[in-house]
């Protein structure tokens, strides 16, 4: 067997997006036994790649780990520590909220270090404060917060304040929806 090398996955990762495509590309990153080399492209800012090829690759990464860490657990469990210490360190807007999704489900099974929480808090609180962030991200961010929010003292201290910034300037449907998404 070949094994997927991290040419060729960002090869996968940037050929035409399409139906199923976490799914599909996941088949193969766990066939080619590469989830290694996918975090390491998702969490990898610093790929040297033109940057509109760059962005479609880290969150087309982020997408397919998102897609592993929910349907093949086992094989992300030795990335857990890692993932708590990268999570602050993702700049990709659309690779946020995968992130996201995967750090709410890692906060509620996993307990990281007191750094990691506080690392891990100050980047949703400042995905949140962020004007261009978008509205499934600040969901996953508050999610975040709301696992943290025992654990992490200050952020009790300013749940009212930072909730207030995620719901500024949202309409009425879409202040429902993010609300639902944390609660």
């Amino acid at each position: 067997m070949v094994l997927l090398n991290t040419i060729n996955l960002i090869e996968l990762m940037s050929g035409r997006f399409y139906k199923n495509f976490a799914a599909t590309s996941s088949a193969k990153v766990v066939e080619m036994r590469a989830v290694d080399n996918l975090y390491q492209v998702a969490t990898d800012n610093s790929l040297e790649l033109p940057k509109s090829k760059k962005k479609a690759i880290i969150f087309r990464s982020a997408y397919t780990l998102e897609y592993i860490y929910f349907n093949h657990r086992a094989l992300f469990n030795p990335f857990i520590e890692r993932f708590c210490d990268d999570f602050s360190c993702c700049e990709n807007e659309s690779a946020k909220r995968h992130f996201a999704k995967i750090m709410t489900d890692i906060l509620k099974h996993h307990t990281p270090t007191t750094k990691q929480m506080e690392s891990i808090a100050h980047a949703a609180v400042n995905w949140i404060s962020e004007p261009k962030t978008k509205v499934a991200v600040k969901i996953g961010a508050m999610s975040i917060l709301k696992v943290l929010r025992n654990k992490v003292q200050w952020i009790d201290d300013i749940w009212d304040d930072i909730e207030a910034v995620a719901t500024q300037k949202l309409t009425p449907g879409v202040l429902v929806r993010l609300k639902r998404g944390w609660e």
